[in-house]
């Protein structure tokens, strides 16, 4: 009797692990997405920006139709960066085919944004329209935007600076231009466009943010400055930013 348990065991966990491996697919990155095919573009349904998620956020998708594994691939639920590229991931779906959970193969880069899309061909309804989400991923920065201007902050040496800015100027030409990151006291190490859909027009999130990381390398006092304006016209500036530093 102990015998055809142990076998009975042994046999209900192969199949428990067969189903998992069945309903687990995994998409790997491509270089660039460059195009979404038309008819799941033009009517998104666009959810609200998740700011400072967890560097291995899990998102899990619910469905109210049943979820085929022949609809779950890389052109129906998938993940691209803010440079446009897909991310590596792990799709899961549940035994009863209506949730699915997209997990990261590696972990998002902290303060950096992606958007999760998942095409209206996902599930086994004729609902023409797909959802997209813009989120950010936390960091243990000191995090400040445009409400700092002309403001002062102290850092400690080697701590992270991480400055937001807001940039809805595209149409007219305008962005963000550095007149000062005290190079010699605070490095600015990346500038990060905060992306919220490859098609805004379809997918329209809450305007554009250019994201700045200065790492903190010398003692001292200095400051950041950014003029709003046109890059080739001199006298187009609408807009000014400046934090004074001071690195102990």
């Amino acid at each position: 009797m102990n015998k055809f348990k142990k076998q009975l065991f042994i046999s209900i966990t192969y199949v428990f692990s067969i189903l998992l491996l069945l309903n687990t697919v995994v998409f790997s990155a491509a270089p660039e997405y460059e195009n979404l095919e038309r008819e799941h573009i033009e009517n998104w349904k666009s959810l609200p920006l998740r700011e400072d998620v967890d560097e291995n956020k899990v998102w899990k998708i619910n469905f109210k139709s049943l979820v085929y594994k022949s609809k779950i691939n890389d052109s129906s639920i998938f993940i691209l960066d803010d440079c446009y590229n897909k991310v590596e991931t792990e799709v899961a779906l549940s035994d009863d085919y209506k949730q699915v959970e997209i997990s990261p193969i590696n972990n998002y880069k902290p303060s950096h944004s992606y958007v999760l899309y998942v095409l209206d061909k996902a599930d086994s309804s004729n609902i023409k329209k797909g959802i997209c989400m813009p989120f950010t991923i936390n960091s243990n920065a000191t995090k400040i935007d445009e409400s700092f201007n002309n403001q002062s902050i102290t850092l400690k040496k080697g701590e992270t600076l991480q400055l937001t800015l807001p940039d809805d100027g595209y149409d007219g030409g305008y962005s963000w231009q550095s007149v000062s990151t005290g190079s010699s006291i605070i490095k600015n190490t990346e500038h990060i466009n905060i992306i919220y859909s490859l098609y805004p027009q379809a997918c329209p999130g809450a305007g554009l943010r250019d994201r700045w990381l200065f790492q903190a390398i010398n003692t001292g006092k200095t400051s950041i400055q950014f003029k709003y304006s046109r890059e080739w016209d001199s006298n187009s500036t609408i807009n000014t930013f400046k934090l004074s530093v001071n690195v102990k």
